[in-house]
């Protein structure tokens, strides 16, 4: 079912791109996330087939490059995820709100990486609901508009909520550590597996931390586990029973991270 309704959300998004059926005023804007969405839906189906995985670095960074670069340096100014670039262009009022939605639909590209196929046709079908809503008026009621995306944050709160809950306290349910656990360091393209943004910095602390002995980066992993265990103590808590650990990272400590989590895994067996 999921499948079908996010079939028929990239039908109508493809249509959009040669519509002139909303002003003129508003056509970039709906035309320049038509565009997003259909390469997030041919990205996701480069991931689905295996072939993405079996691109080169630099295909990789093309691609990376391409997701981010409206976003990114000088293109921000006039990106219409800068809110005071939308609100230039369509005042407070709708400058705000088609920002929050153009920033929502950027959003889901790691969807997209996760597989998470129902994450991405909520959002077309919001991105659909309020291109309708300006083709069906020259500028429509801001309440009307306001209302369809308040209905959306609250109509699937629960959804995205209760899974990113799951992904906290599942071990079994975490992408991010399926990556770091069984990613091969040595190649890293596996930076730019995960969805999110890669840049030099990157890059360069993944080649930098792979260069470094074993006994370095395992007294770098201390600093995580040891830490973790010395708070548990200098409180009186039980760390035995606590079953799960959420780390938070930046992108190029993998190598450091595995070493953590092991650490982690024994100490809450």
């Amino acid at each position: 079912m999921t499948e079908m309704r996010y079939e028929l959300a990239i039908e109508r998004i493809e249509n959009i791109k040669g519509e002139n059926t909303v002003s003129e005023k508003y056509r970039d804007y709906f035309r320049t996330l038509a565009d997003f969405a259909l390469l997030v839906d041919k990205l996701k189906e480069k991931i689905e087939n295996g072939e993405y995985y079996k691109f080169s670095i630099e295909e990789l960074e093309c691609w990376n490059t391409h997701l981010y670069d409206d976003v990114l340096g000088e293109h921000y100014k006039t990106s219409y995820a800068n809110p005071a670039f939308a609100t230039e262009k369509f005042g407070i009022e709708y400058g705000r709100l088609l920002s929050f939605l153009y920033t929502e639909l950027r959003g889901v590209i790691p969807y997209a990486f996760e597989k998470k196929t129902e994450y991405l046709d909520i959002l077309f079908e919001l991105f659909i609901e309020v291109y309708n809503q300006f083709e069906e008026e020259n500028e429509p009621e801001y309440e009307h508009v306001r209302q369809t995306i308040y209905w959306y944050a609250s109509d699937y709160c629960d959804v995205f909520l209760a899974d990113r809950i799951k992904e906290q306290i599942d071990p079994e349910d975490n992408f991010a550590a399926d990556l770091i656990m069984n990613s091969d360091f040595n190649d890293v393209r596996y930076l730019y597996y995960y969805g999110e943004y890669v840049s030099e910095n990157e890059k360069r602390t993944a080649m930098h931390l792979n260069e470094l002995p074993l006994e370095t980066i395992q007294k770098m992993a201390d600093v995580y586990t040891e830490g973790y265990r010395i708070g548990f103590v200098n409180t009186g808590k039980n760390l035995s029973k606590k079953a799960t650990v959420n780390i938070r990272y930046t992108l190029g400590f993998e190598r450091v991270i595995r070493i953590a989590i092991e650490k982690d895994r024994k100490s809450v067996v």
